[in-house]
């Protein structure tokens, strides 16, 4: 039995070793181009990565995963605290910040308190950079975002010439039905409740 002569060609190509040597300089051009485009692109995202976004105070997240920074005027500055915990004697420092977009707590705890303290005044806008942020508590809210701003050992804020046009008051309102089971010092307004037994 005759094998067809393409079939018998074909069995041939097979068995004879091939020439590659055009196909993988070819093959390592493009791989090269390849890598190098992607570290370029890499190194490009690094570079904004490492840039300071500005943001709105209603954009403020625990998601964010890049630098960001926000531009806020100073609505309200609550008086200076102490709290004890089980690390001791604290303090704690508030202020209500705004911008066109909404309104956000910021906190500051011990020597944080001492030094935004002398810095952050009432009715002045600043530039606020490396701030944390974590999810409001209930019994401490007196804004209705979701997040509050935690200044940290390397938070910087500059004071800025800007004005809003939209100087609004935000509050988190609550029924009179609900100020009973308020926890204790809460702050309902801009007033906290102290309770005597």
């Amino acid at each position: 039995m005759e094998i067809p002569v393409t079939i018998s060609d074909y069995v041939e190509q097979l068995l004879n070793p091939v020439d590659n040597t055009a196909n993988s300089a070819v093959t390592t051009n493009i791989d090269q181009h390849a890598i190098l485009s992607n570290i370029d692109d890499a190194h490009s995202h690094q570079q904004t990565a490492n840039e300071t976004i500005l943001i709105n105070i209603s954009q403020i997240n625990s998601n964010i995963i890049y630098p960001w920074k926000i531009r806020a005027l100073v609505t309200c500055a609550y008086p200076k605290r102490t709290f004890t915990n089980t690390h001791g004697t604290g303090e704690i420092s508030n202020w209500d910040l705004t911008d066109q977009s909404g309104s956000i707590t910021l906190i500051a705890f011990n020597i944080n308190s001492h030094n935004m303290s002398d810095k952050i005044k009432k009715d002045q806008a600043y530039e606020f950079f490396n701030l944390s942020c974590r999810g409001a508590s209930e019994a401490f809210k007196t804004l209705p975002h979701l997040y509050q701003l935690v200044c940290t050992n390397s938070t910087r804020v500059e004071e800025i010439d800007i004005s809003f046009d939209n100087k609004q008051e935000n509050y988190n309102f609550i029924h009179l039905n609900e100020v009973n089971s308020i926890p204790l010092n809460s702050i309902v307004g801009n007033f906290a409740l102290h309770f005597i037994h």
